[in-house]
């Protein structure tokens, strides 16, 4: 059996698929990889489904020791990639053998990086998904970051040489590109834009955030702003993927996979799908603006990021 062994974890390294859909209900937080559309394109690259289970890398520094013959490809953010020591290129699927060592460096910009390995990462689904929420200890290896010495067995996969085709190198659309130092969000006004304090919903508009350091993978903190919603009591209620919060010392927090289900601060509105994953990828220190936009608007910019992807995916799949 394919498998592969952690001989340096990194910052930290988790098991990530496209989540637990549909349980939010029950309590269950979605999680899921931070941008699945890299996820996709590395997948596709070795011969996986789009959602197989992939290493999602913060910051980069991960080594693997190979057992068997299967194929590997990193996409996100940029990292030096190798093999035995020698320089691999991001965005292109690599054959390893039993013995060889995948290094992946630190990462020059971005956060996370994803590592597709042909097969797909092979540990027991958890309500239906491999992904890892290490608040709640659910999913990947024991619901935990991965650590130096973490044997994993992967799925049965093509195998070098087998495939069928020959898939095509993604280039720079699998690598995030260097990053803008002022991120605009796009998002759509929320329920309680109407009852808030017409100078926070203002300064919503006007402002200029900051990424705090202390951002993860359940929220993206900014600091800056400074906003008095003036709504005092609020009901708890259900969150949103992007939901845009504003806690009693004003300075708003944007949820991500690894949100609550539930939240009682107000809630200003949604940054739209496609602008939360470019704020995943922010470093500490990277300055935020809003836009409101209207449904209809960010209805029409889904589907020019789906047609766009649905597009490359087809291409990398042409014999």
């Amino acid at each position: 059996m394919n498998s592969f062994r952690i001989i340096e974890a990194g910052l930290s390294t988790t098991i990530q698929d496209t989540g637990r859909l549909g349980l939010l209900g029950a309590g269950i937080t979605q999680g899921g990889v931070t941008d699945p559309f890299m996820m996709a394109l590395a997948n596709t690259l070795v011969s996986n489904p789009p959602d197989a289970a992939v290493l999602e890398l913060t910051l980069g520094a991960l080594q693997l020791e190979v057992t068997g013959a299967f194929s590997v490809c990193l996409t996100g953010a940029p990292c030096e990639l190798a093999i035995n020591g020698s320089p691999a290129d991001m965005a292109g699927p690599h054959h390893v053998a039993t013995g060889d060592l995948v290094t992946v460096g630190k990462c020059h910009q971005g956060i996370y990086s994803f590592l597709a390995i042909s097969g797909g990462i092979d540990t027991p689904p958890v309500l239906g998904s491999r992904s890892t929420v290490v608040r709640e200890s659910l999913g990947g290896l024991g619901g935990r970051r991965l650590r130096v010495g973490d044997i994993l067995a992967l799925g049965d996969s093509p195998g070098v040489g087998d495939t069928k085709r020959t898939r095509r190198d993604a280039g720079s659309a699998g690598i995030v590109s260097e990053l803008e130092s002022c991120l605009t969000l796009r998002f759509i006004r929320g329920f309680d834009w109407e009852d808030c304090a017409p100078e926070a919903a203002e300064g919503l508009l006007e402002s200029e955030f900051s990424v705090a350091s202390d951002s993860n993978r359940m929220a993206i903190r900014l600091t800056g702003g400074h906003l008095q919603t003036g709504i005092t009591e609020a009901w708890s209620e259900a969150t949103c993927y992007g939901c845009i919060q504003v806690p009693t010392d004003g300075e708003p927090f944007i949820l991500i996979n690894d949100r609550q289900t539930m939240g009682g601060y107000p809630k200003l509105g949604a940054v739209i799908a496609t602008d939360c994953v470019r704020l995943t990828q922010a470093r500490a220190g990277t300055r935020v603006t809003f836009q409101a936009i209207t449904l209809e608007e960010a209805k029409h910019l889904a589907w020019l990021e789906a047609h766009y992807q649905e597009t490359l995916q087809q291409a990398l799949n042409q014999p």
